[in-house]
Protein backbone atom coordinates (compact mmCIF):
# COMPACT_ATOMS: atom_id res chain seq x y z
CA UNK A 1 0.00 0.00 0.00
CA UNK A 2 1.48 3.35 -0.98
CA UNK A 3 0.68 6.54 0.87
CA UNK A 4 -1.79 7.85 -1.72
CA UNK A 5 -3.78 4.61 -1.57
CA UNK A 6 -3.73 4.82 2.20
CA UNK A 7 -4.94 8.42 2.26
CA UNK A 8 -7.81 7.54 -0.08
CA UNK A 9 -8.88 4.62 2.09
CA UNK A 10 -8.66 6.26 5.50
CA UNK A 11 -11.89 7.96 6.47
CA UNK A 12 -10.77 10.39 9.09
CA UNK A 13 -13.26 11.47 11.77
CA UNK A 14 -12.74 13.55 14.87
CA UNK A 15 -12.38 14.82 18.42
CA UNK A 16 -11.88 17.66 20.86
CA UNK A 17 -9.03 19.17 22.86
CA UNK A 18 -8.62 22.13 25.16
CA UNK A 19 -6.30 24.56 26.93
CA UNK A 20 -2.63 24.73 27.73
CA UNK A 21 -0.85 26.87 30.24
CA UNK A 22 0.85 28.47 27.23
CA UNK A 23 -2.35 30.03 25.94
CA UNK A 24 -2.44 29.47 22.14
CA UNK A 25 -3.86 31.90 19.63
CA UNK A 26 -5.92 29.12 18.06
CA UNK A 27 -8.16 28.94 21.13
CA UNK A 28 -9.66 32.29 20.20
CA UNK A 29 -11.83 30.31 17.76
CA UNK A 30 -14.42 28.29 19.75
CA UNK A 31 -15.25 26.15 16.70
CA UNK A 32 -11.80 24.67 16.24
CA UNK A 33 -10.40 22.32 18.86
CA UNK A 34 -6.74 21.46 19.26
CA UNK A 35 -4.89 18.50 17.76
CA UNK A 36 -1.97 16.45 19.09
CA UNK A 37 0.92 14.89 17.14
CA UNK A 38 3.62 12.74 18.75
CA UNK A 39 6.69 12.16 16.59
CA UNK A 40 8.91 9.52 18.20
CA UNK A 41 12.38 8.87 16.75
CA UNK A 42 13.47 5.42 17.89
CA UNK A 43 16.84 5.22 19.73
CA UNK A 44 17.56 8.96 19.78
CA UNK A 45 19.67 9.59 22.87
CA UNK A 46 19.82 13.08 24.35
CA UNK A 47 23.51 12.43 25.05
CA UNK A 48 24.36 12.78 21.34
CA UNK A 49 22.22 15.81 20.50
CA UNK A 50 23.89 19.19 20.16
CA UNK A 51 20.56 20.61 21.34
CA UNK A 52 21.62 19.41 24.80
CA UNK A 53 25.28 20.39 24.54
CA UNK A 54 26.85 17.51 22.61
CA UNK A 55 29.98 18.90 20.94
CA UNK A 56 29.21 17.51 17.46
CA UNK A 57 26.61 19.61 15.62
CA UNK A 58 24.10 16.81 15.18
CA UNK A 59 20.83 18.76 15.58
CA UNK A 60 21.02 22.26 14.05
CA UNK A 61 17.35 22.09 13.01
CA UNK A 62 16.11 21.12 16.46
CA UNK A 63 18.22 23.92 17.91
CA UNK A 64 16.52 26.35 15.53
CA UNK A 65 13.05 25.03 16.26
CA UNK A 66 13.66 25.00 20.02
CA UNK A 67 13.29 28.78 19.95
CA UNK A 68 9.54 28.23 20.03
CA UNK A 69 9.30 25.07 22.15
CA UNK A 70 9.35 23.82 25.71
CA UNK A 71 12.66 21.94 25.95
CA UNK A 72 12.95 19.30 28.66
CA UNK A 73 16.59 18.74 29.64
CA UNK A 74 16.27 15.84 32.09
CA UNK A 75 13.66 13.61 30.48
CA UNK A 76 13.96 9.86 31.07
CA UNK A 77 12.52 6.81 29.38
CA UNK A 78 10.75 4.19 31.47
CA UNK A 79 13.19 1.59 30.10
CA UNK A 80 16.30 1.10 27.99
CA UNK A 81 14.74 -0.44 24.89
CA UNK A 82 11.58 -0.15 22.78
CA UNK A 83 9.10 -2.37 24.63
CA UNK A 84 9.21 -0.83 28.14
CA UNK A 85 9.99 2.68 26.88
CA UNK A 86 7.08 2.82 24.45
CA UNK A 87 4.62 1.19 26.85
CA UNK A 88 5.48 3.77 29.51
CA UNK A 89 4.72 6.63 27.13
CA UNK A 90 1.45 5.12 25.88
CA UNK A 91 0.11 4.09 29.32
CA UNK A 92 1.51 6.69 31.73
CA UNK A 93 2.92 3.94 33.93
CA UNK A 94 6.32 2.37 34.57
CA UNK A 95 7.52 -1.09 33.49
CA UNK A 96 7.12 -2.61 36.94
CA UNK A 97 3.43 -1.65 36.65
CA UNK A 98 2.49 -2.12 32.98
CA UNK A 99 4.73 -5.26 32.79
CA UNK A 100 5.67 -4.88 29.13
CA UNK A 101 9.20 -5.85 30.10
CA UNK A 102 10.11 -8.74 27.75
CA UNK A 103 11.29 -8.57 24.15
CA UNK A 104 8.16 -7.98 22.10
CA UNK A 105 5.96 -8.06 25.22
CA UNK A 106 2.56 -6.47 25.82
CA UNK A 107 0.91 -4.35 28.50
CA UNK A 108 -0.72 -6.51 31.17
CA UNK A 109 -4.34 -7.19 30.31
CA UNK A 110 -5.79 -5.44 33.38
CA UNK A 111 -4.15 -2.15 32.33
CA UNK A 112 -4.57 -2.37 28.56
CA UNK A 113 -7.51 0.08 28.49
CA UNK A 114 -5.42 2.73 30.26
CA UNK A 115 -3.70 3.65 27.02
CA UNK A 116 -3.68 7.18 25.60
CA UNK A 117 -5.98 6.29 22.70
CA UNK A 118 -8.69 4.86 24.96
CA UNK A 119 -8.46 7.63 27.55
CA UNK A 120 -8.71 10.42 24.98
CA UNK A 121 -11.96 8.83 23.83
CA UNK A 122 -13.85 8.28 20.62
CA UNK A 123 -14.59 11.98 20.09
CA UNK A 124 -11.00 12.20 18.81
CA UNK A 125 -9.85 10.66 15.58
CA UNK A 126 -6.97 8.53 16.84
CA UNK A 127 -4.22 7.46 14.45
CA UNK A 128 -1.26 5.18 15.12
CA UNK A 129 1.74 4.20 13.00
CA UNK A 130 4.92 2.36 14.06
CA UNK A 131 7.83 1.18 11.93
CA UNK A 132 9.31 -0.72 14.86
CA UNK A 133 7.29 -3.95 15.00
CA UNK A 134 7.56 -4.21 18.78
CA UNK A 135 6.00 -0.74 19.05
CA UNK A 136 3.38 -1.76 16.49
CA UNK A 137 2.36 -4.61 18.81
CA UNK A 138 0.96 -2.03 21.21
CA UNK A 139 -1.06 -0.43 18.41
CA UNK A 140 -2.43 -3.89 17.66
CA UNK A 141 -3.14 -4.50 21.34
CA UNK A 142 -4.97 -1.17 21.52
CA UNK A 143 -6.60 -1.61 18.09
CA UNK A 144 -10.16 -1.17 19.44
CA UNK A 145 -9.17 2.33 20.58
CA UNK A 146 -7.67 3.44 17.23
CA UNK A 147 -9.75 4.85 14.43
CA UNK A 148 -6.90 4.43 11.94
CA UNK A 149 -4.05 1.97 12.38
CA UNK A 150 -1.59 2.61 9.56
CA UNK A 151 0.10 -0.72 8.70
CA UNK A 152 3.80 -0.79 9.49
CA UNK A 153 4.79 -1.64 5.86
CA UNK A 154 3.48 1.69 4.57
CA UNK A 155 5.77 4.26 2.91
CA UNK A 156 8.31 1.49 2.19
CA UNK A 157 10.87 1.03 -0.57
CA UNK A 158 10.84 -2.76 -0.67
CA UNK A 159 10.26 -5.86 1.42
CA UNK A 160 13.34 -7.53 2.93
CA UNK A 161 11.65 -10.42 4.76
CA UNK A 162 8.12 -11.80 4.69
CA UNK A 163 5.73 -9.84 6.90
CA UNK A 164 2.22 -11.17 6.64
CA UNK A 165 0.34 -10.66 9.90
CA UNK A 166 -1.21 -7.35 8.81
CA UNK A 167 -3.37 -9.32 6.38
CA UNK A 168 -5.08 -11.17 9.26
CA UNK A 169 -7.40 -8.33 10.24
CA UNK A 170 -9.38 -10.30 12.80
CA UNK A 171 -6.29 -11.09 14.87
CA UNK A 172 -3.18 -9.20 13.74
CA UNK A 173 -1.63 -9.65 17.18
CA UNK A 174 -1.96 -13.44 17.25
CA UNK A 175 -0.87 -13.65 13.63
CA UNK A 176 2.31 -11.71 14.41
CA UNK A 177 3.39 -14.07 17.19
CA UNK A 178 2.46 -17.21 15.23
CA UNK A 179 3.76 -16.22 11.80
CA UNK A 180 6.07 -13.18 11.68
CA UNK A 181 7.67 -13.92 15.05
CA UNK A 182 7.83 -17.72 14.91
CA UNK A 183 7.04 -19.78 11.82
CA UNK A 184 8.48 -17.40 9.21
CA UNK A 185 11.05 -15.44 11.17
CA UNK A 186 14.77 -15.62 10.56
CA UNK A 187 15.39 -12.26 12.24
CA UNK A 188 18.70 -12.24 14.12
CA UNK A 189 17.08 -10.81 17.26
CA UNK A 190 13.41 -11.81 17.11
CA UNK A 191 13.96 -15.48 16.24
CA UNK A 192 17.14 -16.52 14.39
CA UNK A 193 15.74 -19.96 13.55
CA UNK A 194 12.28 -20.18 12.01
CA UNK A 195 9.77 -22.40 13.79
CA UNK A 196 8.81 -24.10 10.55
CA UNK A 197 11.44 -25.61 8.25
CA UNK A 198 9.31 -25.19 5.13
CA UNK A 199 8.13 -21.67 5.93
CA UNK A 200 11.61 -20.75 7.13
CA UNK A 201 13.06 -21.78 3.77
CA UNK A 202 10.38 -19.77 1.98
CA UNK A 203 11.31 -16.74 4.07
CA UNK A 204 15.01 -17.34 3.43
CA UNK A 205 14.51 -17.62 -0.34
CA UNK A 206 12.33 -14.51 -0.28
CA UNK A 207 15.08 -12.59 1.49
CA UNK A 208 17.76 -13.82 -0.91
CA UNK A 209 15.68 -12.77 -3.91
CA UNK A 210 15.14 -9.30 -2.45
CA UNK A 211 18.53 -8.62 -0.88
CA UNK A 212 19.57 -6.18 -3.63
CA UNK A 213 16.71 -3.81 -2.82
CA UNK A 214 18.58 -2.24 0.07
CA UNK A 215 22.10 -2.15 -1.35
CA UNK A 216 24.20 1.00 -1.46
CA UNK A 217 23.43 3.57 -4.12
CA UNK A 218 24.44 7.16 -4.88
CA UNK A 219 22.11 8.52 -2.21
CA UNK A 220 22.71 5.86 0.45
CA UNK A 221 26.41 4.90 0.62
CA UNK A 222 25.77 2.47 3.51
CA UNK A 223 22.62 1.02 1.93
CA UNK A 224 18.96 1.83 2.58
CA UNK A 225 17.58 2.06 6.12
CA UNK A 226 15.75 -1.05 7.32
CA UNK A 227 13.68 -2.21 10.27
CA UNK A 228 14.83 -5.80 9.71
CA UNK A 229 11.81 -6.63 7.57
CA UNK A 230 11.62 -3.90 4.94
CA UNK A 231 13.71 -1.08 3.48
CA UNK A 232 12.64 2.55 3.42
CA UNK A 233 13.88 6.02 2.57
CA UNK A 234 13.55 8.60 5.32
CA UNK A 235 12.72 11.34 2.82
CA UNK A 236 9.79 9.31 1.46
CA UNK A 237 8.73 8.31 4.97
CA UNK A 238 8.64 11.89 6.23
CA UNK A 239 6.78 12.97 3.09
CA UNK A 240 4.19 10.31 3.89
CA UNK A 241 3.89 11.47 7.50
CA UNK A 242 3.51 15.06 6.32
CA UNK A 243 0.78 14.11 3.81
CA UNK A 244 -1.04 12.14 6.50
CA UNK A 245 -0.99 15.05 8.98
CA UNK A 246 -2.07 17.55 6.32
CA UNK A 247 -4.96 15.32 5.33
CA UNK A 248 -6.01 14.92 8.95
CA UNK A 249 -5.83 18.68 9.44
CA UNK A 250 -8.01 19.39 6.39
CA UNK A 251 -10.86 17.56 8.06
CA UNK A 252 -13.36 19.54 10.10
CA UNK A 253 -12.54 17.97 13.44
CA UNK A 254 -9.34 17.49 15.49
CA UNK A 255 -7.17 14.42 15.84
CA UNK A 256 -4.49 12.66 17.86
CA UNK A 257 -1.70 11.04 15.82
CA UNK A 258 1.19 8.91 17.08
CA UNK A 259 4.11 8.21 14.71
CA UNK A 260 6.87 5.86 15.91
CA UNK A 261 9.66 6.11 13.31
CA UNK A 262 12.59 3.71 13.08
CA UNK A 263 15.52 6.07 12.48
CA UNK A 264 18.06 6.64 14.01
CA UNK A 265 17.83 3.03 15.26
CA UNK A 266 20.56 0.72 13.92
CA UNK A 267 21.65 -0.11 11.39
CA UNK A 268 22.77 3.51 10.95
CA UNK A 269 22.35 4.50 7.30
CA UNK A 270 22.50 8.25 6.68
CA UNK A 271 22.24 9.68 3.19
CA UNK A 272 25.41 10.84 1.44
CA UNK A 273 24.71 14.46 2.37
CA UNK A 274 25.59 13.69 6.01
CA UNK A 275 28.47 11.24 5.63
CA UNK A 276 31.83 12.58 6.89
CA UNK A 277 30.33 16.01 7.68
CA UNK A 278 30.85 16.06 11.46
CA UNK A 279 34.08 16.92 13.22
CA UNK A 280 36.41 14.15 14.37
CA UNK A 281 36.44 13.93 18.16
CA UNK A 282 37.77 12.00 21.11
CA UNK A 283 35.43 10.97 23.91
CA UNK A 284 36.04 10.05 27.55
CA UNK A 285 37.32 6.55 28.18
CA UNK A 286 35.22 4.61 30.67
CA UNK A 287 35.95 1.31 32.33
CA UNK A 288 34.19 -1.88 31.28
CA UNK A 289 31.24 -2.82 33.48
CA UNK A 290 30.80 -6.35 34.90
CA UNK A 291 27.43 -6.57 33.11
CA UNK A 292 28.48 -4.76 29.95
CA UNK A 293 30.06 -5.74 26.65
CA UNK A 294 33.69 -5.82 25.60
CA UNK A 295 33.58 -3.94 22.30
CA UNK A 296 36.91 -2.23 21.63
CA UNK A 297 37.22 1.55 21.72
CA UNK A 298 37.96 1.91 18.00
CA UNK A 299 34.73 0.14 17.04
CA UNK A 300 32.76 2.25 19.51
CA UNK A 301 34.16 5.45 17.97
CA UNK A 302 33.37 4.25 14.44
CA UNK A 303 29.81 3.31 15.35
CA UNK A 304 29.30 6.58 17.21
CA UNK A 305 30.43 8.53 14.15
CA UNK A 306 27.91 6.89 11.81
CA UNK A 307 25.16 7.13 14.44
CA UNK A 308 25.81 10.86 14.81
CA UNK A 309 25.57 11.26 11.05
CA UNK A 310 22.28 9.39 11.07
CA UNK A 311 20.96 11.64 13.86
CA UNK A 312 21.89 14.67 11.74
CA UNK A 313 19.97 13.09 8.84
CA UNK A 314 16.88 12.59 11.04
CA UNK A 315 17.22 16.13 12.41
CA UNK A 316 17.09 17.53 8.87
CA UNK A 317 13.96 15.52 8.09
CA UNK A 318 12.31 16.71 11.30
CA UNK A 319 13.12 20.30 10.41
CA UNK A 320 11.67 19.84 6.93
CA UNK A 321 8.49 18.27 8.31
CA UNK A 322 8.05 20.99 10.92
CA UNK A 323 8.53 23.77 8.37
CA UNK A 324 5.99 22.20 6.00
CA UNK A 325 3.39 21.85 8.76
CA UNK A 326 4.10 25.38 9.94
CA UNK A 327 3.68 26.82 6.43
CA UNK A 328 0.35 24.99 6.07
CA UNK A 329 -0.96 26.44 9.33
CA UNK A 330 -1.15 23.08 11.09
CA UNK A 331 0.86 24.26 14.11
CA UNK A 332 -1.60 27.07 14.85
CA UNK A 333 -3.95 24.56 16.46
CA UNK A 334 -1.76 21.50 17.04
CA UNK A 335 0.55 20.42 19.84
CA UNK A 336 3.62 18.91 18.17
CA UNK A 337 5.76 16.65 20.38
CA UNK A 338 9.20 15.24 19.53
CA UNK A 339 10.68 12.52 21.72
CA UNK A 340 12.19 9.01 21.71
CA UNK A 341 11.63 5.63 23.36
CA UNK A 342 15.21 5.13 24.66
CA UNK A 343 18.82 6.01 23.89
CA UNK A 344 21.99 4.33 22.64
CA UNK A 345 25.39 3.30 24.08
CA UNK A 346 28.90 3.92 22.74
CA UNK A 347 30.89 3.51 25.94
CA UNK A 348 32.13 1.08 28.62
CA UNK A 349 32.59 -1.59 25.95
CA UNK A 350 28.87 -1.43 25.18
CA UNK A 351 27.41 -0.65 21.77
CA UNK A 352 23.66 -0.37 21.22
CA UNK A 353 20.99 -0.84 23.88
CA UNK A 354 20.71 -4.61 24.38
CA UNK A 355 22.08 -4.31 27.87
CA UNK A 356 21.11 -4.40 31.54
CA UNK A 357 23.00 -1.13 32.10
CA UNK A 358 21.05 2.06 32.84
CA UNK A 359 23.55 4.88 32.39
CA UNK A 360 22.18 8.10 30.95
CA UNK A 361 23.07 7.55 27.27
CA UNK A 362 20.56 4.70 27.08
CA UNK A 363 17.68 6.23 29.13
CA UNK A 364 18.07 10.04 28.85
CA UNK A 365 15.90 11.02 25.88
CA UNK A 366 14.85 14.26 24.18
CA UNK A 367 11.47 15.91 24.71
CA UNK A 368 10.36 19.05 22.89
CA UNK A 369 6.77 20.28 23.00
CA UNK A 370 5.57 22.94 20.56
CA UNK A 371 2.35 24.50 21.83
CA UNK A 372 -0.01 26.26 19.41
CA UNK A 373 0.94 29.90 19.08
CA UNK A 374 4.13 29.53 21.14
CA UNK A 375 6.83 31.95 20.02
CA UNK A 376 9.45 31.75 22.79
CA UNK A 377 11.67 29.04 24.18
CA UNK A 378 11.05 27.61 27.66
CA UNK A 379 13.66 25.36 29.31
CA UNK A 380 12.72 22.83 32.00
CA UNK A 381 15.60 21.20 33.91
CA UNK A 382 13.60 19.30 36.54
CA UNK A 383 13.71 15.52 35.89
CA UNK A 384 10.64 14.18 34.07
CA UNK A 385 9.50 10.78 32.82
CA UNK A 386 8.11 9.39 29.58
CA UNK A 387 5.15 8.31 31.72
CA UNK A 388 4.31 12.03 32.05
CA UNK A 389 3.24 12.41 28.41
CA UNK A 390 -0.12 10.66 28.84
CA UNK A 391 -1.40 12.67 31.84
CA UNK A 392 -0.15 15.87 30.17
CA UNK A 393 -2.18 15.29 27.01
CA UNK A 394 -5.26 14.23 28.96
CA UNK A 395 -5.01 17.34 31.11
CA UNK A 396 -4.63 19.61 28.10
CA UNK A 397 -7.59 17.89 26.46
CA UNK A 398 -9.78 18.46 29.49
CA UNK A 399 -10.05 14.73 30.15
CA UNK A 400 -9.93 12.93 33.48
CA UNK A 401 -6.40 11.91 34.45
CA UNK A 402 -6.32 8.48 36.12
CA UNK A 403 -4.16 7.84 39.15
CA UNK A 404 -0.79 6.62 37.99
CA UNK A 405 2.93 7.16 38.05
CA UNK A 406 2.97 9.86 35.39
CA UNK A 407 2.24 13.52 36.13
CA UNK A 408 1.45 16.52 33.92
CA UNK A 409 4.68 18.02 32.65
CA UNK A 410 5.99 21.32 34.07
CA UNK A 411 5.02 24.17 31.78
CA UNK A 412 1.97 22.24 30.56
CA UNK A 413 -0.18 22.12 33.67
CA UNK A 414 2.28 20.45 36.02
CA UNK A 415 4.71 21.92 38.54
CA UNK A 416 8.44 21.43 38.94
CA UNK A 417 9.17 18.98 41.74
CA UNK A 418 12.85 18.39 42.41
CA UNK A 419 12.02 15.90 45.18
CA UNK A 420 10.15 13.55 42.85
CA UNK A 421 11.96 10.28 41.99
CA UNK A 422 12.14 9.32 38.30
CA UNK A 423 12.53 5.61 37.59
CA UNK A 424 13.73 3.50 34.66
CA UNK A 425 13.44 -0.30 34.74
CA UNK A 426 15.13 -3.13 32.80
CA UNK A 427 13.90 -6.68 33.38
CA UNK A 428 13.73 -8.45 30.03
CA UNK A 429 14.95 -11.77 31.51
CA UNK A 430 12.10 -12.01 34.03
CA UNK A 431 8.57 -13.29 33.44
CA UNK A 432 6.09 -10.42 33.30
CA UNK A 433 3.85 -12.28 35.78
CA UNK A 434 6.24 -12.54 38.72
CA UNK A 435 8.26 -10.15 40.92
CA UNK A 436 11.42 -8.69 39.42
CA UNK A 437 14.04 -11.18 40.57
CA UNK A 438 16.59 -10.09 37.94
CA UNK A 439 16.39 -6.40 37.17
CA UNK A 440 18.19 -3.09 36.84
CA UNK A 441 16.47 -0.02 38.27
CA UNK A 442 17.59 3.59 37.94
CA UNK A 443 16.29 6.31 40.23
CA UNK A 444 17.00 9.98 39.52
CA UNK A 445 16.09 12.46 42.24
CA UNK A 446 17.24 16.04 41.84
CA UNK A 447 20.87 15.81 40.77
CA UNK A 448 21.50 12.38 42.33
CA UNK A 449 21.13 9.05 40.54
CA UNK A 450 21.05 5.60 42.12
CA UNK A 451 21.31 2.42 40.03
CA UNK A 452 20.38 -0.95 41.53
CA UNK A 453 21.33 -4.28 39.93
CA UNK A 454 19.53 -7.30 41.38
CA UNK A 455 19.85 -11.00 40.59
CA UNK A 456 22.90 -10.92 38.30
CA UNK A 457 25.53 -13.54 39.11
CA UNK A 458 28.41 -11.33 37.94
CA UNK A 459 27.22 -8.29 39.93
CA UNK A 460 24.97 -9.51 42.75
CA UNK A 461 22.75 -7.03 44.60
CA UNK A 462 24.88 -4.07 43.57
CA UNK A 463 24.34 -0.31 43.87
CA UNK A 464 25.95 2.72 42.22
CA UNK A 465 25.42 6.38 43.09
CA UNK A 466 26.28 9.41 40.95
CA UNK A 467 25.98 13.17 41.21
CA UNK A 468 24.81 14.24 37.74
CA UNK A 469 25.52 17.90 38.45
CA UNK A 470 29.26 17.41 38.99
CA UNK A 471 29.72 14.13 37.09
CA UNK A 472 27.36 13.99 34.10
CA UNK A 473 29.52 11.24 32.54
CA UNK A 474 28.74 8.96 35.53
CA UNK A 475 32.37 8.02 36.06
CA UNK A 476 32.69 8.46 39.83
CA UNK A 477 30.62 6.06 41.92
CA UNK A 478 29.77 7.73 45.26
CA UNK A 479 27.90 4.81 46.80
CA UNK A 480 30.60 4.02 49.35
CA UNK A 481 31.27 7.72 50.07
CA UNK A 482 27.87 9.38 50.38
CA UNK A 483 26.27 6.69 52.51
CA UNK A 484 23.51 8.96 53.86
CA UNK A 485 22.17 9.77 50.40
CA UNK A 486 22.65 6.18 49.28
CA UNK A 487 20.65 4.69 52.16
CA UNK A 488 17.86 7.24 51.80
CA UNK A 489 17.50 6.62 48.08
CA UNK A 490 17.71 2.82 48.52
CA UNK A 491 14.85 2.88 50.99
CA UNK A 492 12.72 5.02 48.69
CA UNK A 493 13.47 2.81 45.67
CA UNK A 494 12.52 -0.36 47.56
CA UNK A 495 9.28 1.24 48.80
CA UNK A 496 8.21 2.12 45.27
CA UNK A 497 9.13 -1.33 43.97
CA UNK A 498 7.19 -3.04 46.76
CA UNK A 499 4.11 -0.89 46.07
CA UNK A 500 4.27 -1.67 42.35
CA UNK A 501 4.59 -5.41 42.85
CA UNK A 502 1.53 -5.49 45.10
CA UNK A 503 -0.51 -4.92 41.94
CA UNK A 504 0.63 -8.28 40.52
CA UNK A 505 -1.91 -9.93 42.83
CA UNK A 506 -4.77 -7.84 41.46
Amino acid sequence: MNRRDFLKLSGLTAASLALTTLRPRALQSPTRKLNFVILLADTMTAANLSLYGYPRRTTPHLERLAGRAIVYHSHYSGGNYTTPGTASLLTGSLPWTHRAINLGGLVRRQLADRNIFHLLGSNYHRVGFAQNLWADLFLRQFRADLDTHIPSPTFIHGQEKPLVSQFFKNDELGAYYALDDFLLSTHHVVNPTAGSASMGYLGLFYGLSNRDIGTADAEHPYGLPSNGYYFFKNSVLYDGICDTILDLHRRENPFFAYFHLMAPHSTYRPTRQFVDTLVEMEFPTKQFHPLGGRTNRRTLLEQRKVYDEYVANVDAEMGRLFDSLDAAGVLEDTYFIITSDHGEFFERGEYGHDTPLLYNPVIHIPLLVFAPGQSQRVDVHTPTSSADVLPTLLSLAGKDVPNGEGRPLPGLGGSEDGARPIFSVEAKQVSSFIPLSRTSISMVKGTKKLIHYRGYEKYPDAFELYDLQTDDEEKRDLYAEDTVTAERMKEELFDHLADAEKTLKK
